[in-house]
């Protein structure tokens, strides 16, 4: 028997308080324990993708990435466990086969295939055009689409009501642009993107929270200078942070929002007694690209 994992899990996560610093006090999001294979966004992300493959009969889901895409492992991990068949576009080369992220992929089933990175654009533009064909279920780079917002959506609930400050990483832009359409009024939603470069997703969440009277920002002095590669310092921050709450960050989105959040209270940046949410996304399996300790 096929499990739903989406009629047996939760769909509201844990607000687990932190600590009190610099007059504020802190708490987190447990996105991350939503499922053990595919927590996090990219849970929610994948939910209605999956229930619209189902109900339309197909055979299976196809997507796209990097090596070590926590969207890939998580697309993978649910094809899986929903008895669909899984198809992986992959950017790089054959010898990437071995890493642990398309090893986990193959070990739930799914087919790698690889796109030779000067090609990788066009092939991306092709599906967009032609995005169901046959008998496959395209999901685009990171999982993000109209459906992928709809569960984002879902992430704030009535826990998550009385914060004044929301902090989460930024990728595409999908998750805190479905965070933004549920805020509350209050609120002021701060984004965290991963890259230097964040035009297209700046213009992205512009696009699809039109309307909204929700305060967001995007804070460009934090972002690394390369994504994909961990500074020490950055290292140092995540093994405090676990240290100090027994909770590990992956090694780049969530942990780039905490590190922001902490520094602007110290700072001074929000008011005394402010109640302020960092919100973890999951991609704890991003960890495989690296050869440390945490």
């Amino acid at each position: 028997m096929i499990t739903d994992v989406w009629q047996l899990k939760p769909e509201k996560s844990e607000v687990v308080p932190l600590f009190s610093k610099y007059g504020c006090n802190f708490s987190i999001l447990r996105e991350d324990l939503l499922h053990s294979d595919f927590g996090g966004n990219k849970w929610r992300k994948l939910k209605y993708n999956v229930l619209d493959a189902k109900s339309k009969s197909f055979t299976g889901i196809e997507t796209v990435g990097g090596a070590f895409s926590n969207h890939i492992a998580a697309t993978a991990a649910a094809c899986f466990k929903q008895g669909l068949k899984c198809k992986i576009w992959v950017r790089g080369f054959e010898s990437y086969r071995s890493n642990p992220t398309l090893q986990w992929a193959e070990n739930k089933g799914a087919e790698v295939h690889f796109i030779r990175p000067e090609l990788y654009r066009a092939f991306l533009h092709e599906k967009a055009s032609f995005p169901n064909t046959g008998n496959w279920y395209f999901i685009p780079e990171g999982g993000s689409n109209e459906f992928a917002l709809k569960g984002c959506e879902e992430i704030l609930h009535e826990n998550t009501a009385d914060f004044d400050a929301l902090f989460c990483g930024v990728g595409t832009g999908t998750t805190l642009s479905g965070i933004i359409r549920t805020a509350q009024t209050h609120q002021v939603v701060y984004g965290l993107p991963i890259m230097k470069k964040f035009d297209d997703q700046k213009r992205f969440i512009e696009q699809h929270t039109l309307g909204s009277k929700i305060e967001w920002k995007l804070l460009d002095d934090y972002s690394p200078l390369r994504f994909g590669k961990l500074e020490p310092e950055q290292l140092e921050f995540i093994r405090s942070f676990k240290n100090e709450t027994s909770i590990l960050l992956d090694p780049f989105y969530t942990s780039l929002a905490a590190f922001a959040m902490l520094d602007m209270a110290r700072k001074g940046c929000f008011k005394p007694n402010s109640n302020i949410l960092l919100i973890h996304t999951g991609g704890l399996q991003g960890w495989n690209g690296f050869s440390v300790s945490i």
